[in-house]
């Protein structure tokens, strides 16, 4: 997958600060290699195609680390942690996050207590040792899954029954955990916090938390970097051997130093990430309805989110409906899919908004954070085509055979550059409910569109995630009014104040109280 211009930049900025960083831990100086260069295995960011690449170049490596942007590490105190672990042993090592209750996300497993898989907060960093990487190296051609969502879930239940791949098909109802299954190792140094709460020890990892939208994205740039000792880069002899790989989902480096670790930190950067918002006149938010849903989920969205957008939202239906200002896009509802109504959004976008540079499409029961997203918007090119949002995949690991899609109740965000490349080749829908998540990707793949990832869009509702990672990533949106209250989504997780213009005398802007949602009443909301 193509890295977006702005993500490429940035791994080259963290090139530099890498080299600069370690040459504090070692006389010599690293060598960086790109992940998004020749050698990378395609649909490296759902991790498991790294495992080959990564033991066959780094042979001697006792231990493998992760660790994505957000990482902040103090290498020293790593060091210190890993003296406690034996690298001879297959151990998997991270900071644990576990369901506390059946989700969508993850095929409902189970969740009671005892049952819950562990699988690790890859912004807190994870590890692999030798042995466990080198037998996950040889049997990766045995994994098959149809679609890639969670690959922190899907790498651990990956290493639990990887040797029970051929009784398996990912994941249906997994199998008995056979012998040599490898399940997560808490580590509390590694930390989702600079220092957290009601712990004594001192973190050898963090994850600051962030708010509002100013977030630290998750990338699809990569990078390895290694560092030329004894025996030469990587799987040398001496124990002043190193590499680096950069994780594939968010902007994420692997260091190996006799083993492997690394950092992203958030750290100063030249490349300004945080550009000032793009003005709300540019961007048109495209909400797809239909006439059976008018009455139940439209009435949410414009007593929360509708607010913020007033002036750049349309509401596309199958019907005329003044009572909800719809417009018919003259295509037939369908069930499922919507495909055919997407790309009818698309095209209309293009001839009726020359001037608007972003287009945002939402499911009608999408809740959003307007003021983070143009935040957001605020750091790309819209004359860059780009697809943005939360990324899944289908076959996405075997490269050339699937594609990575931004899955569409989470909003799909379109810069002016992609509308124009889909409309210049006359994309059509295979039928109009066809997946129009998974069309887009497909399309984005065959014209080099870049497509973002970032993990502050949501799929699902707030329930379907671990409570702590939603405290380290202000959210942009969330799906589904059911079976959670979306006001209460919206008003916990969403909601802020609303900013307006700046006066004409430069005084600072004033800030208007958020709308009170209190009085709403509870209902049944439909699906």
């Amino acid at each position: 997958m193509n890295p977006h211009p702005l993500h490429s930049a940035i791994a080259e900025h963290k090139k530099y600060f890498w080299r600069e960083s370690l040459v504090q831990l070692t006389k010599n100086a690293p060598t960086i290699l790109l992940t998004h260069e020749a050698w990378a295995p395609s649909g490296a960011w759902t991790i498991a195609p790294l495992f080959p690449v990564l033991s066959k170049g780094f042979a001697t490596a006792k231990w493998f680390f992760f660790a994505s942007e957000e990482t902040e590490v103090d290498f020293r105190k790593l060091e210190k942690v890993l003296e406690r672990y034996d690298f001879k042993q297959p151990l998997f090592l991270g900071h644990a996050l576990w369901d506390t209750q059946p989700t969508i996300l993850h095929h409902y497993a189970p969740a009671s207590r005892g049952e819950a898989l562990l699988y690790p907060h890859f912004p807190s960093g994870w590890l692999l040792s030798s042995p466990l990487l080198h037998k996950a190296a040889s049997v990766i051609h045995k994994f098959n899954p149809n679609f890639n969502i969670d690959s922190q879930y899907e790498l651990a239940s990956f290493l639990k029954y990887m040797s029970s791949l051929d009784a398996m098909s990912f994941f249906p109802e997994a199998p008995p955990m056979s012998k040599d299954g490898t399940l997560l190792t808490h580590v509390p140094e590694l930390c989702m916090a600079d220092e957290e709460e009601g712990t004594s020890h001192s973190c050898a990892t963090s994850c600051p938390q962030r708010t509002s939208g100013r977030v630290c994205r998750h990338h699809w740039a990569k990078g390895w970097i290694g560092l030329e000792g004894r025996g030469g880069a990587g799987g040398g002899a001496g124990d002043s051997n190193y590499a680096v790989i950069q994780d594939s989902l968010t902007d994420c480096f692997v260091l190996s130093a006799n083993f492997f670790f690394g950092t992203l930190a958030c750290a100063p950067v030249a490349i300004p990430l945080l550009q000032a918002p793009v003005d709300l006149s540019a961007v048109w938010f495209a909400v797809k309805t239909c006439e059976k849903y008018h009455h139940t989920r439209l009435p949410v969205l414009t007593q929360t989110w509708g607010h913020d957008a007033a002036g750049s939202i349309g509401y596309y239906s199958d019907v005329e409906d003044p009572a909800y200002s719809t417009s018919s896009i003259g295509v037939p509802n369908t069930e499922q899919g919507h495909c055919g109504k997407t790309m009818a959004i698309i095209y209309k976008f293009s001839r009726d908004f020359p001037h608007r540079q972003w287009l945002v499409i939402v499911d009608d029961d999408t809740l959003l954070s307007v003021r983070r997203l143009v935040e957001v918007l605020g750091s790309y090119n819209a004359s860059v085509p780009t697809l943005m949002g939360e990324v899944y995949g289908y076959k996405a690991h075997l490269g050339g055979d699937g594609s990575a899609y931004v899955t569409g109740g989470g909003g799909m965000v379109l810069s002016r550059a992609a509308v124009s490349s889909l409309v210049e080749v006359g994309y059509q829908c295979p039928h109009d409910s066809y997946p129009d998540d998974m069309f887009l990707g497909t399309v984005a793949k065959q014209l080099g569109m870049y497509i973002v990832h970032s993990t502050a869009f949501h799929q699902a509702q707030p329930r379907d995630y671990p409570t702590s990672t939603l405290m380290t990533k202000a959210a942009i949106s969330f799906h589904r009014h059911q079976p959670q209250d979306p006001f209460a989504i919206y008003k916990e997780h969403l909601m802020e104040p609303r900013r307006v213009s700046s006066p004409p005398d430069g005084t600072k802007p004033m800030t208007s109280p958020p709308p009170d949602i209190s009085k709403f009443h509870q209902r049944s909301y439909e699906l």
